[in-house]
């Protein structure tokens, strides 16, 4: 009778085994590490963004005097009520038909400060309130409606205004308000119906 020695050393499925639990753990360490990498440029980025006043201060301003809010560019004003009585606008002369609308009261909330500074460098703001100028003939979309800004105002009088050569257009960013933000939405929309030239 033979005897059976007793086998030393791994077998294949044991190698292969060892094998994944390995390449898992290496998997798992370098998924941590690119998360960490990740979280830390973020970081940074934040920490290098100047507050939205500093980085538009090159921009003609106008704030509201005497409950009118004067876009002396374009020569129209707007009548201000309490809920926007701080009202101001931002005017970028490389665009020089839209201007930003605020209030000083969302300028000081940081997550409205940072839309804010966002719609002048050309990306779309939460969170923006905004007028657009046309000139009569321009093509402007709205809704499902392509059609000349004149014939615009005639159709959707809430949201267009004609003030002799130009048509005017209010417009907010699409989605959630900064800090609660809709009642001076709703303000600024009013005081658009009261669009009138500049006495």
């Amino acid at each position: 009778m033979k005897k059976s020695h007793p086998k030393t050393g791994y077998k294949l499925t044991e190698k292969i085994l060892l094998l994944v639990i390995l390449a898992l753990v290496i998997f798992v360490g370098v998924y941590i590490q690119r998360v960490t990498d990740q979280v830390n440029n973020l970081s940074e980025a934040s920490s290098q963004v100047q507050p939205p006043r500093a980085a538009t201060r090159t921009f003609p301003n106008g704030e509201a005097r005497d409950g009118l809010l004067t876009v002396k560019q374009w020569g129209v004003s707007l009548p201000v009520s309490n809920t926007i009585a701080t009202a101001n606008y931002r005017f970028d002369p490389k665009s020089p038909n839209t201007i930003y609308l605020s209030t000083a009261k969302n300028e000081t909330i940081h997550a409205c400060a940072m839309q804010i500074a966002q719609a002048l460098h050309g990306h779309e703001a939460l969170s923006e309130q905004a007028i657009a100028r046309y000139t009569l003939t321009d093509t402007v979309d709205y809704g499902v409606d392509t059609l000349a800004a004149a014939s615009a105002a005639s159709k959707y009088p809430d949201s267009f205004k004609k003030i002799n050569s130009y048509v005017y257009q209010y417009s907010t960013g699409n989605g959630i308000d900064c800090a609660g933000t809709s009642n001076t939405k709703q303000a600024f929309f009013q005081a658009f119906k009261g669009l009138q030239p500049s006495k």
